[in-house]
């Protein structure tokens, strides 16, 4: 899936994975996009303000899995 954004330099991303019993955060600093691809099965938020950044929170082994980079212009969200 692709979303476009009208404000993607001003956005900040927040990543929700399915939970169990106990969620743990992590932070991505971003670089400016214009659009975003999600490869892999979470809820995105998407939110705008500046700094560009990202909060993904779910179990630890999820969020090691998880990758999250700009690429070309689009913020690429998948997993290892």
């Amino acid at each position: 899936m692709t979303l476009s954004l009208r404000s993607a330099a001003l956005a900040a991303v927040i990543l929700f994975m399915p939970a169990t019993a106990s969620g743990a955060e992590k932070r991505f600093g971003l670089t400016s996009f214009e659009t975003i691809e999600v490869t892999a099965d979470h809820i995105v938020e998407v939110t705008t303000r500046a700094p560009v950044s990202a909060v993904a929170t779910g179990p630890q082994d999820a969020l090691d899995r998880l990758i999250l980079e700009t690429r070309d212009g689009r913020l690429v969200i998948g997993e290892r």
